[in-house]
């Protein structure tokens, strides 16, 4: 069997850090003039009711500075950094409740939902996990300094990374700024009694702390929403947000679900008709003749709009078993998923093997029977391999020049 190029399907697990304009106005006349037509000016922010005013620590701002003026192309990824700090989050409550099982109470399920609202432009990222203190709110996103930010700034300077590496440096939760016009936080901690928001605008030294004028509605956990921006309206449709959390966090450990909208048509209940069938039977010709009438009636219809949540990552990652303990078909249907967009069909071989030393990974190499489309260019053009990286479960990139050109 002759392969004309490798095509890889290869995971790897790595110690990574965690975690005033004028208004147009048009006065009615008259005589009719003609007005030349503004753009209105959007209302002016308002912080939430109640709030604090915080500014955010000199190196924070000025990465922040960085992200919003950025001309980074792949805005996909905030969702990835979004997802993999819930997860974290869930990771960190299930760890303490090994010890302390009470801080479960409020809310057993430990999952992620990702949800939008087309008509308000808004999409929702929201987990179960530690959840977050008014102080946690405070330091964690805005005044305390941490080295990831310094790091990552300098690591841009020097080239030596992208805005799609954030993650790794631990502030990923700010480039959410790439598409968003405001952030709103809301986050309630098992031994806080109250359920704060933490709130800022894009292009803002300052944010704002208050308790949650909706009171406790998460439970445990935290919330995220992002008011989006105009550019980034894609974001608020279920297609796109399934399409790229499935090729970032299809196989993290907890269950993650998008909240879909769909429109059905139904019938519509006759009531009159409802109530004839509860009144006692009458003259027998009667009947007969309203049976004749309703033959004849057309069904009335209407359509409903219905929101159910969608289970997204059902594929658990068998690069974390032990080789032993999996079967052929086991393989076989690992490689249909994590080569969905390469290949159609089976994989002629593979090879699973675990590496130690300076970096610990484990991998999987698959070789397709047939040559996938992607690979039959020519090696000169621009393509990009068959090897995905994975760091904790998360894709951090599937861009690798594999083979010399």
């Amino acid at each position: 069997m002759r392969f004309h190029r490798l095509a890889v399907a290869s995971t790897a697990l790595l110690a990574v850090g965690i975690f005033s304009g004028h208004q147009g106005i048009a006065r009615a006349e008259d005589v009719p003039v003609k007005i030349e037509e503004t753009d209105a000016a959007p209302e002016p922010y308002a912080p939430p009711k109640g709030s604090e005013s915080f500014e955010f620590q000199a190196e924070v701002h000025r990465m922040l500075d960085i992200v919003v003026n950025s001309l980074y192309q792949n805005k996909d990824v905030f969702l990835r950094e979004l997802i993999s700090n819930a997860s974290d989050a869930l990771d960190k409550i299930r760890f303490l409740s090994l010890t302390k099982p009470e801080l479960l109470a409020d809310k057993e399920e430990l999952e992620v939902q990702v949800e939008y609202d087309a008509e308000a432009n808004t999409l929702t990222v929201r987990d179960t996990g530690v959840g977050m203190t008014h102080d946690d709110l405070v330091e964690n996103l805005g005044t305390v300094a941490r080295s990831g930010t310094t790091k990552f700034m300098e690591a841009l300077e020097e080239g030596s990374t992208d805005m799609g590496m954030i993650g790794q440096f631990g502030v990923g939760f700010y480039s959410a700024f790439l598409v968003s016009d405001r952030l709103t936080v809301a986050s309630k901690h098992p031994s806080d009694s109250v359920q704060y928001i933490w709130e800022s605008v894009n292009g803002e030294s300052s944010f704002y702390v208050a308790p949650d004028p909706r009171g406790n509605t998460l439970g445990r956990g935290t919330e995220i929403t992002l008011h989006l921006k105009d550019d980034a309206m894609e974001y608020a449709e279920a297609n796109r947000l399934r399409d790229l959390v499935k090729h970032y966090s299809e196989f993290l450990t907890h269950p993650i679900s998008l909240r879909v909208t769909s429109t059905v048509t139904v019938d519509v209940e006759d009531e009159e008709e409802e109530e004839k069938k509860e009144e006692k039977e009458g003259d027998e010709f009667e009947v007969q003749e309203e049976d004749a009438d309703a033959e004849e009636k057309v069904k009335e219809t209407r359509e409903v709009t219905t929101h159910e949540w969608e289970a997204i990552n059902t594929n658990p990652p068998i690069w974390t078993r032990s080789k032993e303990d999996i079967t052929d078909d086991e393989y076989q249907s690992f490689f249909k998923v994590a080569a969905k967009d390469m290949s159609s069909g089976n994989a002629a071989s593979w090879s699973h093997f675990n590496a130690e030393g300076n970096i610990n990974f484990q991998s999987i190499l698959y070789l397709p029977e047939d040559l996938p489309p992607h690979l039959q260019q020519d090696l000169r053009t621009d393509g990009t391999g068959g090897m995905k990286l994975y760091v904790r479960k998360v894709l951090i990139s599937d861009e690798f020049d594999l083979m010399p050109r």
